[in-house]
């Protein structure tokens, strides 16, 4: 499975200078804004339509969309699916390769650092783990942390 953080925009000049002075790198792509500090790739999309959100590039995602839909509302979409966990982040599982064009590096290049994985903050700490864990993730300590 690849992944990247989906952000919107509406300026998408603007967005790429401030990944720029937190040194991220441009990524290549002929239909998508993209930039990367080396291990996370982020799509800056400028739709006025576009949500915040985390998308999934998998073949296909039968499966884990069975477990989903006892857990939280699942829309198709042309892509693939859309749904959010309990703390309303949207998630777009997209049907197919991502197709980019970035090998992840050992450690994060820009002035972020690095980082251990997925951070949740939600109301309804037990389904959104719920819904993290049908799409692959596992938990690193305990929800009550």
């Amino acid at each position: 499975m690849q992944s990247l953080v989906h952000t919107p925009t509406n300026d998408i000049k603007n967005s790429l200078e401030f990944y720029q002075k937190l040194e991220f790198k441009i990524v290549t792509d002929k239909t998508r804004t993209l930039v990367t500090d080396g291990k996370a790739v982020i799509e800056i999309n400028p739709d006025r339509f576009a949500r915040a959100g985390v998308k999934l590039f998998k073949k296909k995602w039968t499966k884990e969309v069975t477990r989903l839909k006892k857990l939280t509302v699942v829309h198709k979409t042309k892509e693939g699916f859309l749904l959010s966990d309990a703390s309303n982040v949207w998630i777009y599982l997209v049907e197919g390769a991502s197709n980019i064009k970035h090998k992840p590096t050992k450690t994060a290049f820009s002035v972020l650092g690095n980082y251990a994985g997925l951070s949740l903050e939600s109301l309804d700490i037990a389904r959104s783990v719920a819904i993290w864990k049908a799409l692959g993730f596992e938990t690193n300590g305990s929800p009550e942390q």
